[in-house]
């Protein structure tokens, strides 16, 4: 089997890292590689500049807190296809997924990116604009064991900015947790 970047990609932004038994961890349970594969939206190569980074987190992730109703929409309408299989939405002409699968019962919208931009700037910038969406007030900023950023939001909600995932220097992922 040809595995295409994008396919690496998503498993990369489902926290599954190996092909086990013919089968694909996701946050929808273990699916036939070959399934996830053929249904896999085409993906871009483009990185995103820190502007970009900020803006897709925004439209997609933070306008529509705290439940992310509205996101399936939002992603649609910037040109992100999902894969039925994972539910994770691509973007065709960046490297940009998104993910919107809750986890422990809580909404999660997690948005994993390419991006040139120094990682620390990226993190202090996504976690102040989530702040200030999320009416949070003034973040605290919290270092990760990762080397990311983490702050809470609202409501019991947080935010987590790691970098460097899956190996790459330029490959994050930013993810919040909705609150209770």
């Amino acid at each position: 089997m040809t595995l295409r970047p994008a396919f690496l990609l998503a498993l990369v932004a489902l926290a599954a890292c190996e092909e086990a038994a013919g089968t694909v961890p996701t946050a929808r349970g273990d699916l036939p590689a070959a399934a996830v594969e053929a249904a896999m939206p085409p993906m871009g190569s483009a990185r995103l500049d820190l502007g970009d980074a900020v803006r897709a987190f925004r439209s997609t992730c933070l306008d529509t807190l705290p439940r992310f109703a509205g996101a399936a929409d939002a992603l649609r309408g910037q040109g992100l296809a999902e894969n039925p299989a994972t539910g994770t939405w691509y973007d065709p002409r960046r490297e940009l997924s998104v993910n919107l699968d809750p986890q422990e019962g809580r909404p999660v919208c997690s948005m994993v990116f390419a991006s040139a931009e120094d990682p620390t700037r990226l993190g202090v910038a996504l976690a102040f604009e989530s702040a200030a969406r999320a009416a949070a007030g003034t973040p605290s900023l919290f270092e990760t064991p990762s080397g990311g950023v983490a702050t809470p939001l609202a409501g019991g909600g947080r935010i987590t900015f790691q970098p460097r995932i899956g190996g790459r220097p330029d490959l994050h992922r930013a993810v919040i947790v909705a609150g209770r």
